[in-house]
């Protein structure tokens, strides 16, 4: 699952309050996730655990929709560790120990 909290940029006493959570059962065990402003989304990498099998990426809206499912050509990741999203939203870097290697998807 994914909980969200008030970062407090805007106001400092909401800082660390609960927004909501997201739980799919697609997600399995959420590994990484990162937030992109540009869009309002989140981006998410699952691990293999016995309940799921496909280990993938996600981009999900803030309301919890699944709006994408993302992999290296298809075929899934390794063990994914870390997700991160650059700046202007156009690229999307995910990270994994094994096979040691940082993938890149562009936004189209």
């Amino acid at each position: 699952r994914i909980q969200c909290f008030c970062a407090g940029l805007k106001n400092a006493n909401e800082t660390g309050l609960f927004v909501s959570s997201i739980n799919k059962r697609e997600f399995g065990k959420v590994f990484a996730i990162s937030y992109d402003p540009n869009l309002d989304v989140i981006y998410a990498v699952n691990g293999q655990t016995y309940s799921v099998s496909e280990v993938l990426g996600f981009t999900v809206e803030l309301s919890g929709n699944i709006v994408e499912k993302w992999s290296p050509d298809g075929l899934g990741f390794g063990m994914p560790h870390d997700v991160a999203v650059s700046p202007d939203g156009a690229s999307i870097y995910v990270g994994e120990i094994r096979p040691d290697r940082v993938t890149k998807f562009r936004r189209v």
